[in-house]
């Protein structure tokens, strides 16, 4: 996925995987999932994401934040 979108509800991929849309807005992304091969691509990738963090033990992820320095990218 590029830094600057084009489809305005691209951005909304990520809180839709994540179910934190709330219901009118979910069902208009879904409704736009249907036609837009771009944000069906974004959806597919961030779940593939999620499912993977999903598998990581919770005890390996916050190790590995708690040795990164304050402030610094993954």
């Amino acid at each position: 996925m590029s830094s600057t979108p084009r489809d305005p509800l691209m951005l909304d991929a990520a809180a839709y995987v994540l179910g934190a849309l709330p219901a009118a807005e979910h069902k208009r992304f879904e409704q736009h999932t249907e036609v837009c091969r771009s944000c069906q691509h974004a959806v597919c990738e961030l779940s593939a994401v999620t499912d993977l963090l999903r598998l990581a033990p919770r005890e390996a992820i916050m190790a590995w934040l708690a040795e990164r320095p304050a402030g610094s990218e993954p």
